[in-house]
């Protein structure tokens, strides 16, 4: 019998803090990352503690670590921040 194994790889990175002390988080992943709506969630238990915050999610369906390392658009995201 084969055994599936899954990994969950889930990046949360603070990318910056502007004037108004929000801090940006990108979460990179797949869809375990955005089901049941976990950035949204993390999203509003900040806010709802006093820390602004904003979310930004890429999260295609199906990829994995190998996927993200070699996809240009986790690149362009870091870029947008710098």
């Amino acid at each position: 019998m084969r055994i599936k194994h899954l990994i969950l790889l889930t990046f949360l990175y603070s990318i910056s803090s502007n004037a108004q002390d929000t801090t940006k988080v990108l979460f990179i992943g797949n869809s375990i990352t955005y089901f049941n709506n976990m950035p949204q969630t993390f999203e509003s238990i900040a806010n709802s503690k006093g820390d602004p915050t904003e979310v930004t999610i890429y999260a295609p369906g199906g990829t994995g670590f190998i996927n993200h390392v070699n996809d240009p658009n986790v690149f362009n995201y870091f870029q947008q921040e710098q």
